[in-house]
Protein backbone atom coordinates (compact mmCIF):
# COMPACT_ATOMS: atom_id res chain seq x y z
CA UNK A 1 0.00 0.00 0.00
CA UNK A 2 1.26 3.09 -1.32
CA UNK A 3 2.31 5.98 1.48
CA UNK A 4 3.01 9.67 1.32
CA UNK A 5 6.35 9.22 2.05
CA UNK A 6 6.09 6.43 -0.49
CA UNK A 7 5.46 8.58 -3.11
CA UNK A 8 7.84 10.99 -1.72
CA UNK A 9 10.62 9.07 -1.71
CA UNK A 10 9.36 7.53 -5.21
CA UNK A 11 9.53 11.60 -6.97
CA UNK A 12 13.00 12.08 -5.18
CA UNK A 13 14.54 8.97 -6.71
CA UNK A 14 12.79 9.39 -10.04
CA UNK A 15 14.32 12.69 -9.98
CA UNK A 16 17.78 11.91 -8.74
CA UNK A 17 17.76 9.23 -11.87
CA UNK A 18 16.95 11.54 -13.90
CA UNK A 19 19.27 14.43 -13.27
CA UNK A 20 22.44 11.47 -13.50
CA UNK A 21 21.10 10.23 -16.86
CA UNK A 22 21.01 13.79 -17.93
CA UNK A 23 24.55 15.04 -16.98
CA UNK A 24 25.91 10.84 -18.24
CA UNK A 25 24.04 11.40 -21.72
CA UNK A 26 25.84 14.63 -22.11
CA UNK A 27 29.23 13.12 -21.51
CA UNK A 28 28.61 10.72 -23.71
CA UNK A 29 27.99 7.66 -21.77
CA UNK A 30 26.57 4.69 -23.79
CA UNK A 31 23.27 3.60 -23.92
CA UNK A 32 23.57 0.35 -21.94
CA UNK A 33 25.46 2.44 -18.91
CA UNK A 34 22.40 4.60 -18.60
CA UNK A 35 20.07 1.80 -18.47
CA UNK A 36 21.97 -0.06 -15.83
CA UNK A 37 21.98 3.99 -13.76
CA UNK A 38 17.98 3.65 -14.20
CA UNK A 39 18.04 0.31 -12.59
CA UNK A 40 20.48 1.02 -9.93
CA UNK A 41 17.73 4.10 -8.49
CA UNK A 42 15.14 1.50 -9.67
CA UNK A 43 16.84 -0.89 -7.12
CA UNK A 44 17.13 1.27 -4.11
CA UNK A 45 13.28 2.42 -4.52
CA UNK A 46 12.82 -1.59 -4.42
CA UNK A 47 15.04 -1.95 -1.37
CA UNK A 48 12.51 0.34 0.65
CA UNK A 49 9.20 -1.27 -0.58
CA UNK A 50 11.32 -5.11 0.78
CA UNK A 51 12.32 -3.52 4.11
CA UNK A 52 8.66 -2.27 4.57
CA UNK A 53 7.70 -5.68 5.26
CA UNK A 54 10.28 -6.03 7.93
CA UNK A 55 9.04 -6.35 11.69
CA UNK A 56 9.68 -2.64 13.40
CA UNK A 57 11.96 -3.31 16.07
CA UNK A 58 10.64 -1.87 19.62
CA UNK A 59 13.96 -0.64 21.12
CA UNK A 60 17.22 0.65 19.63
CA UNK A 61 20.34 -1.35 19.39
CA UNK A 62 23.32 1.11 18.80
CA UNK A 63 26.31 -1.43 18.69
CA UNK A 64 26.50 -2.90 15.38
CA UNK A 65 26.40 -6.70 15.85
CA UNK A 66 25.33 -6.84 18.87
CA UNK A 67 23.50 -9.67 18.43
CA UNK A 68 26.62 -11.42 17.49
CA UNK A 69 28.15 -10.56 20.75
CA UNK A 70 25.39 -12.35 22.39
CA UNK A 71 25.10 -15.58 20.32
CA UNK A 72 23.98 -17.66 23.09
CA UNK A 73 21.14 -15.50 23.69
CA UNK A 74 19.89 -14.91 20.08
CA UNK A 75 21.47 -17.58 18.14
CA UNK A 76 22.42 -18.27 15.01
CA UNK A 77 19.15 -17.64 12.95
CA UNK A 78 18.99 -14.15 14.93
CA UNK A 79 21.90 -12.68 13.45
CA UNK A 80 21.10 -14.16 9.76
CA UNK A 81 17.55 -13.43 9.71
CA UNK A 82 18.31 -9.63 10.07
CA UNK A 83 21.29 -10.25 7.93
CA UNK A 84 18.63 -11.68 4.92
CA UNK A 85 15.99 -8.22 6.42
CA UNK A 86 18.48 -6.16 6.09
CA UNK A 87 21.05 -6.69 3.46
CA UNK A 88 19.00 -8.79 0.63
CA UNK A 89 16.82 -5.55 -0.14
CA UNK A 90 19.98 -3.85 -1.35
CA UNK A 91 21.57 -7.04 -3.45
CA UNK A 92 20.24 -5.65 -6.95
CA UNK A 93 20.89 -1.99 -5.93
CA UNK A 94 25.09 -3.85 -5.35
CA UNK A 95 24.85 -5.45 -8.58
CA UNK A 96 23.79 -2.85 -11.16
CA UNK A 97 25.97 -0.36 -9.04
CA UNK A 98 29.56 -1.76 -10.47
CA UNK A 99 28.43 -1.35 -14.31
CA UNK A 100 26.68 2.03 -14.27
CA UNK A 101 29.59 3.57 -12.45
CA UNK A 102 32.56 1.33 -13.18
CA UNK A 103 34.83 3.50 -10.29
CA UNK A 104 33.46 2.49 -7.95
CA UNK A 105 34.92 -0.16 -6.33
CA UNK A 106 33.94 -2.45 -3.41
CA UNK A 107 34.21 -0.07 -0.66
CA UNK A 108 32.07 2.34 -2.23
CA UNK A 109 29.55 -0.05 -2.55
CA UNK A 110 29.18 -0.63 1.41
CA UNK A 111 29.09 3.17 1.55
CA UNK A 112 26.28 3.36 -0.94
CA UNK A 113 24.55 0.80 0.97
CA UNK A 114 24.89 2.14 4.46
CA UNK A 115 24.39 5.69 2.95
CA UNK A 116 21.05 4.22 1.11
CA UNK A 117 19.94 3.07 4.28
CA UNK A 118 20.44 6.12 6.14
CA UNK A 119 18.30 8.18 3.37
CA UNK A 120 15.44 5.70 3.52
CA UNK A 121 15.26 5.70 7.44
CA UNK A 122 15.54 9.50 6.99
CA UNK A 123 11.74 10.03 7.98
CA UNK A 124 11.25 6.71 10.91
CA UNK A 125 14.41 8.29 13.01
CA UNK A 126 12.78 11.87 13.06
CA UNK A 127 9.57 10.09 14.32
CA UNK A 128 11.47 8.30 17.44
CA UNK A 129 11.66 4.67 15.40
CA UNK A 130 14.46 3.07 17.10
CA UNK A 131 18.03 3.18 15.31
CA UNK A 132 19.02 -0.37 14.76
CA UNK A 133 23.22 -0.03 13.70
CA UNK A 134 22.80 -3.03 12.03
CA UNK A 135 20.39 -2.35 9.67
CA UNK A 136 22.65 0.26 8.06
CA UNK A 137 25.72 -1.57 8.77
CA UNK A 138 24.17 -5.05 6.79
CA UNK A 139 22.71 -2.51 3.72
CA UNK A 140 26.58 -1.75 3.14
CA UNK A 141 26.85 -5.54 2.86
CA UNK A 142 24.27 -6.65 0.80
CA UNK A 143 25.25 -4.17 -1.24
CA UNK A 144 28.85 -5.33 -1.44
CA UNK A 145 27.56 -8.80 -1.74
CA UNK A 146 25.51 -7.23 -5.19
CA UNK A 147 28.87 -5.61 -6.18
CA UNK A 148 30.64 -8.89 -5.80
CA UNK A 149 27.85 -11.43 -7.56
CA UNK A 150 28.51 -8.97 -11.12
CA UNK A 151 32.16 -8.72 -10.77
CA UNK A 152 32.32 -12.51 -9.79
CA UNK A 153 30.30 -13.02 -13.03
CA UNK A 154 32.41 -11.02 -15.15
CA UNK A 155 35.31 -12.86 -14.56
CA UNK A 156 34.19 -16.77 -15.07
CA UNK A 157 32.26 -15.22 -17.88
CA UNK A 158 35.18 -13.41 -19.86
CA UNK A 159 35.92 -15.88 -22.59
CA UNK A 160 32.02 -15.18 -23.76
CA UNK A 161 33.47 -11.25 -23.57
CA UNK A 162 30.48 -10.36 -20.59
CA UNK A 163 30.25 -7.77 -20.36
CA UNK A 164 32.16 -5.76 -22.97
CA UNK A 165 29.62 -6.95 -25.50
CA UNK A 166 26.50 -5.44 -23.83
CA UNK A 167 28.59 -2.07 -23.99
CA UNK A 168 29.52 -2.11 -20.43
CA UNK A 169 32.94 -1.94 -18.79
CA UNK A 170 34.59 -5.01 -16.69
CA UNK A 171 35.37 -4.56 -13.38
CA UNK A 172 39.33 -3.91 -12.86
CA UNK A 173 41.48 -6.91 -11.75
CA UNK A 174 41.55 -5.41 -8.51
CA UNK A 175 37.77 -5.34 -7.84
CA UNK A 176 37.77 -9.14 -8.83
CA UNK A 177 40.21 -10.01 -6.08
CA UNK A 178 38.37 -8.11 -3.37
CA UNK A 179 35.38 -9.32 -4.95
CA UNK A 180 36.29 -13.20 -4.03
CA UNK A 181 37.71 -11.89 -0.95
CA UNK A 182 34.91 -10.72 0.39
CA UNK A 183 32.87 -13.74 -0.97
CA UNK A 184 35.07 -16.02 1.27
CA UNK A 185 35.01 -13.89 4.11
CA UNK A 186 31.35 -14.10 4.13
CA UNK A 187 30.91 -17.66 3.71
CA UNK A 188 33.18 -17.64 6.03
CA UNK A 189 31.89 -15.50 8.40
CA UNK A 190 28.67 -17.50 7.86
CA UNK A 191 30.15 -20.49 8.84
CA UNK A 192 32.26 -19.41 12.15
CA UNK A 193 28.76 -17.96 12.85
CA UNK A 194 27.24 -21.21 13.05
CA UNK A 195 30.20 -22.85 14.96
CA UNK A 196 29.93 -20.16 17.64
CA UNK A 197 26.25 -20.29 18.19
CA UNK A 198 25.29 -22.80 20.97
CA UNK A 199 21.91 -21.90 21.18
CA UNK A 200 20.09 -19.30 24.00
CA UNK A 201 21.04 -20.23 27.52
CA UNK A 202 17.33 -20.11 28.91
CA UNK A 203 16.36 -19.47 32.47
CA UNK A 204 15.09 -22.70 34.25
CA UNK A 205 11.01 -22.50 34.86
CA UNK A 206 10.31 -21.58 38.50
CA UNK A 207 8.59 -24.73 39.28
CA UNK A 208 6.42 -24.68 42.45
CA UNK A 209 7.20 -27.29 45.70
CA UNK A 210 5.46 -29.79 47.07
CA UNK A 211 6.47 -31.14 50.74
CA UNK A 212 4.83 -34.68 49.84
CA UNK A 213 7.13 -37.33 48.61
CA UNK A 214 6.17 -39.11 45.79
CA UNK A 215 5.21 -42.51 46.95
CA UNK A 216 7.80 -45.14 46.12
CA UNK A 217 5.10 -47.78 44.43
CA UNK A 218 4.79 -45.47 40.99
CA UNK A 219 3.38 -47.86 37.74
CA UNK A 220 4.07 -47.25 34.42
CA UNK A 221 0.71 -47.49 32.40
CA UNK A 222 1.09 -45.69 29.40
CA UNK A 223 3.84 -46.16 26.41
CA UNK A 224 6.63 -43.69 26.46
CA UNK A 225 8.77 -42.49 23.18
CA UNK A 226 12.42 -43.09 22.98
CA UNK A 227 12.99 -40.84 20.48
CA UNK A 228 13.76 -36.70 20.77
CA UNK A 229 11.94 -33.82 18.64
CA UNK A 230 12.79 -30.36 18.05
CA UNK A 231 10.41 -28.31 19.35
CA UNK A 232 9.93 -24.44 18.95
CA UNK A 233 10.07 -22.29 21.97
CA UNK A 234 7.85 -19.00 22.41
CA UNK A 235 8.51 -15.29 23.71
CA UNK A 236 7.15 -12.12 23.90
CA UNK A 237 5.34 -10.75 20.38
CA UNK A 238 7.85 -7.75 18.90
CA UNK A 239 4.64 -5.97 17.89
CA UNK A 240 4.18 -2.42 18.95
CA UNK A 241 1.35 -2.44 21.66
CA UNK A 242 -0.35 0.53 19.35
CA UNK A 243 -0.23 -1.88 16.53
CA UNK A 244 -2.27 -4.70 18.26
CA UNK A 245 -4.58 -2.59 20.23
CA UNK A 246 -5.48 -0.98 16.49
CA UNK A 247 -5.85 -5.03 15.39
CA UNK A 248 -7.76 -6.25 18.56
CA UNK A 249 -10.24 -3.16 18.39
CA UNK A 250 -10.82 -3.59 14.72
CA UNK A 251 -11.80 -7.04 15.28
CA UNK A 252 -13.97 -6.18 17.80
CA UNK A 253 -15.79 -3.44 15.80
CA UNK A 254 -14.25 -0.53 18.16
CA UNK A 255 -13.84 2.42 15.76
CA UNK A 256 -12.03 5.13 17.77
CA UNK A 257 -8.79 6.45 18.54
CA UNK A 258 -6.69 5.70 21.33
CA UNK A 259 -5.61 7.86 24.24
CA UNK A 260 -3.17 6.70 26.14
CA UNK A 261 -2.63 7.65 29.91
CA UNK A 262 0.31 6.00 31.86
CA UNK A 263 1.45 3.48 29.27
CA UNK A 264 -2.39 2.35 29.15
CA UNK A 265 -3.66 2.39 25.55
CA UNK A 266 -7.84 3.26 25.68
CA UNK A 267 -10.38 3.72 22.88
CA UNK A 268 -14.59 3.63 23.77
CA UNK A 269 -17.12 4.20 21.35
CA UNK A 270 -20.81 4.67 23.03
CA UNK A 271 -21.18 1.00 23.15
CA UNK A 272 -17.52 -0.51 24.24
CA UNK A 273 -14.38 0.14 25.24
CA UNK A 274 -10.71 -1.23 25.08
CA UNK A 275 -7.84 -1.11 27.80
CA UNK A 276 -4.35 -2.52 26.92
CA UNK A 277 -1.11 -1.85 28.76
CA UNK A 278 1.84 -2.08 27.47
CA UNK A 279 2.28 -6.09 28.78
CA UNK A 280 0.35 -6.83 26.24
CA UNK A 281 -2.53 -7.91 28.70
CA UNK A 282 -6.26 -5.91 27.67
CA UNK A 283 -9.84 -5.83 28.31
CA UNK A 284 -12.94 -5.54 26.58
CA UNK A 285 -15.85 -3.91 28.54
CA UNK A 286 -19.31 -3.68 26.64
CA UNK A 287 -20.76 -0.30 28.14
CA UNK A 288 -24.58 -1.56 28.39
CA UNK A 289 -25.37 -4.74 29.70
CA UNK A 290 -27.87 -6.88 28.16
CA UNK A 291 -31.74 -7.21 28.92
CA UNK A 292 -31.75 -10.17 30.74
CA UNK A 293 -34.29 -11.77 27.95
CA UNK A 294 -33.07 -15.43 27.99
CA UNK A 295 -30.40 -16.60 30.30
CA UNK A 296 -27.67 -19.21 28.52
CA UNK A 297 -27.15 -22.93 29.44
CA UNK A 298 -23.22 -23.13 30.74
CA UNK A 299 -23.08 -25.33 27.51
CA UNK A 300 -24.70 -22.53 25.62
CA UNK A 301 -22.03 -19.83 27.19
CA UNK A 302 -19.26 -22.09 26.43
CA UNK A 303 -20.52 -22.06 22.98
CA UNK A 304 -20.87 -18.93 22.49
CA UNK A 305 -17.09 -18.18 24.04
CA UNK A 306 -15.39 -20.43 21.62
CA UNK A 307 -17.79 -19.29 18.24
CA UNK A 308 -16.20 -15.38 19.03
CA UNK A 309 -12.81 -16.49 19.67
CA UNK A 310 -13.20 -18.51 15.93
CA UNK A 311 -14.88 -15.75 14.18
CA UNK A 312 -12.21 -13.02 14.83
CA UNK A 313 -8.34 -13.13 14.95
CA UNK A 314 -7.63 -11.54 19.02
CA UNK A 315 -5.32 -14.17 19.93
CA UNK A 316 -1.45 -15.33 18.77
CA UNK A 317 -2.66 -18.66 20.79
CA UNK A 318 -5.87 -20.61 20.39
CA UNK A 319 -8.21 -21.45 23.39
CA UNK A 320 -7.63 -24.50 24.95
CA UNK A 321 -10.15 -25.91 27.62
CA UNK A 322 -12.73 -24.39 30.09
CA UNK A 323 -10.89 -24.86 33.72
CA UNK A 324 -13.71 -22.64 35.52
CA UNK A 325 -17.57 -21.68 35.24
CA UNK A 326 -18.77 -18.78 37.89
CA UNK A 327 -22.80 -18.37 37.98
CA UNK A 328 -23.64 -14.78 38.37
CA UNK A 329 -26.13 -12.82 39.85
CA UNK A 330 -27.11 -9.05 40.34
CA UNK A 331 -27.84 -6.83 43.63
CA UNK A 332 -31.22 -9.21 43.65
CA UNK A 333 -29.30 -12.63 43.54
CA UNK A 334 -30.71 -13.29 40.70
CA UNK A 335 -29.26 -15.25 37.81
CA UNK A 336 -27.81 -12.80 34.96
CA UNK A 337 -25.09 -15.45 33.50
CA UNK A 338 -21.53 -16.95 33.61
CA UNK A 339 -18.26 -15.76 33.95
CA UNK A 340 -16.16 -18.51 32.26
CA UNK A 341 -11.90 -19.15 32.86
CA UNK A 342 -10.10 -20.55 29.84
CA UNK A 343 -6.60 -22.04 29.07
CA UNK A 344 -4.80 -21.02 25.86
CA UNK A 345 -3.08 -23.47 23.84
CA UNK A 346 0.42 -23.09 21.28
CA UNK A 347 0.57 -25.63 17.91
CA UNK A 348 -1.94 -27.69 20.19
CA UNK A 349 0.18 -28.25 22.92
CA UNK A 350 -1.70 -26.56 26.66
CA UNK A 351 0.27 -23.59 28.06
CA UNK A 352 0.16 -24.03 32.35
CA UNK A 353 0.02 -21.48 34.49
CA UNK A 354 -0.35 -18.32 32.27
CA UNK A 355 -1.77 -16.74 29.13
CA UNK A 356 -5.44 -16.98 30.65
CA UNK A 357 -8.81 -15.63 29.91
CA UNK A 358 -11.92 -14.72 31.58
CA UNK A 359 -14.87 -14.29 29.30
CA UNK A 360 -18.26 -12.55 31.11
CA UNK A 361 -21.61 -14.13 29.52
CA UNK A 362 -24.89 -12.65 30.26
CA UNK A 363 -28.43 -12.52 28.21
CA UNK A 364 -28.73 -13.97 25.31
CA UNK A 365 -25.25 -15.23 24.77
CA UNK A 366 -23.98 -11.82 24.66
CA UNK A 367 -20.33 -11.44 25.24
CA UNK A 368 -20.38 -8.24 27.76
CA UNK A 369 -16.32 -8.81 29.07
CA UNK A 370 -12.92 -10.14 28.23
CA UNK A 371 -10.01 -9.97 30.25
CA UNK A 372 -7.20 -10.87 28.50
CA UNK A 373 -4.02 -12.03 31.22
CA UNK A 374 -0.21 -11.81 29.59
CA UNK A 375 0.55 -10.74 26.05
CA UNK A 376 0.95 -12.01 22.62
CA UNK A 377 3.42 -14.72 21.84
CA UNK A 378 5.48 -15.63 19.02
CA UNK A 379 8.01 -18.54 17.89
CA UNK A 380 11.29 -17.26 18.99
CA UNK A 381 13.36 -20.67 18.31
CA UNK A 382 13.48 -24.26 17.75
CA UNK A 383 15.30 -26.36 20.52
CA UNK A 384 16.04 -30.34 20.48
CA UNK A 385 13.99 -31.70 23.68
CA UNK A 386 14.53 -34.94 25.39
CA UNK A 387 12.61 -37.80 24.75
CA UNK A 388 9.82 -39.17 26.98
CA UNK A 389 11.55 -41.88 28.14
CA UNK A 390 14.63 -39.64 29.26
CA UNK A 391 12.25 -37.45 30.98
CA UNK A 392 10.79 -40.98 32.71
CA UNK A 393 14.27 -41.37 33.85
CA UNK A 394 14.36 -37.58 35.17
CA UNK A 395 11.31 -38.13 37.03
CA UNK A 396 12.62 -41.69 39.18
CA UNK A 397 15.86 -39.68 39.68
CA UNK A 398 13.61 -36.49 41.39
CA UNK A 399 14.70 -34.14 38.78
CA UNK A 400 10.82 -33.17 38.81
CA UNK A 401 7.68 -31.15 40.08
CA UNK A 402 4.69 -32.16 41.09
CA UNK A 403 1.26 -31.16 42.47
CA UNK A 404 0.38 -34.17 45.15
CA UNK A 405 -0.26 -32.37 47.82
CA UNK A 406 -1.54 -34.96 50.07
CA UNK A 407 0.28 -38.28 51.02
CA UNK A 408 -0.24 -41.37 48.77
CA UNK A 409 1.18 -45.44 49.37
CA UNK A 410 1.06 -45.58 45.10
CA UNK A 411 0.61 -43.88 42.15
CA UNK A 412 0.01 -44.73 38.27
CA UNK A 413 1.33 -42.48 35.30
CA UNK A 414 -2.05 -42.92 32.82
CA UNK A 415 -0.31 -40.59 30.13
CA UNK A 416 2.78 -38.31 29.07
CA UNK A 417 1.93 -35.01 26.68
CA UNK A 418 4.19 -32.08 25.94
CA UNK A 419 3.01 -28.36 27.56
CA UNK A 420 4.47 -25.25 27.58
CA UNK A 421 5.06 -23.40 30.75
CA UNK A 422 6.46 -19.42 31.50
CA UNK A 423 9.96 -19.08 32.89
CA UNK A 424 9.02 -16.10 34.92
CA UNK A 425 12.73 -14.28 34.77
CA UNK A 426 12.86 -14.01 30.85
CA UNK A 427 8.94 -14.38 29.75
CA UNK A 428 9.46 -17.18 27.56
CA UNK A 429 7.18 -20.26 27.23
CA UNK A 430 9.31 -23.45 27.15
CA UNK A 431 8.37 -27.44 26.69
CA UNK A 432 7.90 -29.37 29.64
CA UNK A 433 6.95 -33.18 29.66
CA UNK A 434 3.64 -33.63 32.02
CA UNK A 435 2.83 -37.17 33.55
CA UNK A 436 -0.86 -37.27 34.18
CA UNK A 437 -1.13 -39.42 37.42
CA UNK A 438 -3.51 -41.22 39.63
CA UNK A 439 -2.71 -41.36 43.14
CA UNK A 440 -3.84 -43.74 45.60
CA UNK A 441 -4.01 -41.78 48.78
CA UNK A 442 -3.42 -43.65 52.24
CA UNK A 443 -7.32 -43.57 52.91
CA UNK A 444 -8.28 -45.53 49.81
CA UNK A 445 -9.56 -42.73 47.63
CA UNK A 446 -7.74 -41.57 44.76
CA UNK A 447 -6.52 -38.23 43.51
CA UNK A 448 -5.80 -36.95 39.82
CA UNK A 449 -1.97 -34.96 39.95
CA UNK A 450 0.64 -34.60 37.49
CA UNK A 451 4.17 -34.47 37.58
CA UNK A 452 6.22 -31.88 35.34
CA UNK A 453 9.73 -32.64 33.98
CA UNK A 454 11.92 -30.21 31.76
CA UNK A 455 11.55 -30.85 28.27
CA UNK A 456 14.69 -28.91 27.30
CA UNK A 457 18.52 -30.70 27.29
Amino acid sequence: MFTLETLILFIVFAIAAAATLSVQKRQGVPMPRLLCIGLFFLALFGAYLLKRSNTTPTVSAPIPLYKLFAIDEYGYKGVFNDLLAYALPFLAAGIFLAPAFPKCGLFSALFTGVLSAVFLNLYPLFNDAPFIADEYLFAGLGCMAGYSVYAILAALLKRFRFPEQFGLVRPSKRANFAAFLYVAVLYFGIAFVMILDHGKTYAPIQFFESETPLPKAMTLDCTLDASGAKVKLYGPSTQSIYERAYAIALALGIEAPFVVNDSVYTAETETARLTITESGSWTYDLLSEPAADRLPTEVDAIRAVFDLFERKTLLTVSLDSVTDIVPRHDASNSPVGYDIYLSTAIDGKPIIGSSTLVVSVRADSTITKIRRYDGDVISIAEKQIISQQRAYEKLQSGDCAYTLFTPAVSATIDNCYLAYMANSSQGYYLPVWVFSCTATLEDGTTAAFDIYVEAMR
